[in-house]
């Protein structure tokens, strides 16, 4: 549970950034990087989920995330 809760606040950070960088008009591309993922049956690629490349770091988009955690993300 203590990990869902770390992932789901990287999440959030990534929409905070990503946001930014997107209202201040900056480069951001998409990245060829994956994601993976650790459960209890060990580590596993989840090719679905596109990567975003912004000053030499990866942001994934939240709703995308909380997809695969089994979690619904709104915005209002």
């Amino acid at each position: 549970m203590k990990k869902k809760f770390v992932v789901v606040g990287a999440m959030t950070g990534t929409l905070i950034f990503t946001q930014s960088a997107l209202a201040a008009g900056l480069a951001v591309t998409p990245s060829k990087n994956t994601l993976s993922v650790q459960t209890g049956e060990g580590v596993q690629t989840v090719e679905a989920v596109p990567a975003y490349l912004y000053q030499d770091n990866n942001y994934f988009m939240l709703r995308d995330l909380g997809k695969i955690l089994g979690y619904r993300v709104d915005w209002n």
